[in-house]
């Protein structure tokens, strides 16, 4: 018996998946011998290679996150996974300042809308917790935090720095 990561057995199951549809003969199983078996090491051997590259590109940012979740108040170290900060939909690229290391838990809990985060990474990122896309919290996120910083509600965040309200009884 061989114990084998998640991400092993995928690339596993894809690396046998190709080499049936290689090998297969009028649709049926392939046959089981040495010209297959080839097939199948060479194609698990180059999925691993893609899945191995993809993880040595991720290694700095990973690193760069102290291998832990970057949500405020996180303290998770894995599963692990990079967010883009803007979506690859609308636009976002693989720069390292559109990379943020998030937990599984968080990473989900991001896409479901019940957190926010804009600005740049590392050091430049707004947080808002809890906003449930306003269905529960009437608009408004639990928490917002830039940097490391919890934002009180004289506070706002404008894209680039925290700035204070004011209203206009405190300028007169």
């Amino acid at each position: 018996m061989v114990w084998i990561t998640d991400d092993e057995l995928e690339i596993l199951q894809r690396a046998i998946a190709h080499v049936r549809r290689a090998c297969a003969h009028d649709g049926g199983e392939p046959p089981a011998d040495s010209a297959c078996i080839e097939l199948l090491l060479d194609a698990f051997v180059r999925a691993y290679a893609d899945v191995a590259a993809a993880m040595r590109a991720s290694y700095p940012l990973l690193q760069r996150d102290g291998w832990r979740c970057r949500v405020p108040g996180c303290s998770a170290h894995g599963p692990l996974h990079l967010h883009h900060i803007v979506f690859r939909a609308h636009g976002g690229g693989d720069e390292p300042g559109n990379l943020v290391t998030l937990c599984a838990f968080h990473h989900k809990a991001l896409h479901d809308g019940w957190i926010r985060c804009v600005g740049r990474a590392p050091d430049g990122l707004y947080w808002e917790l809890g906003t449930d896309r306003g269905h529960h919290f009437g608009g408004a996120p639990v928490a917002r935090i830039a940097g490391h910083r919890r934002l009180d509600e004289n506070e706002y965040w404008d894209g680039a720095q925290v700035r204070c309200m004011t209203n206009s009884a405190d300028a007169a």
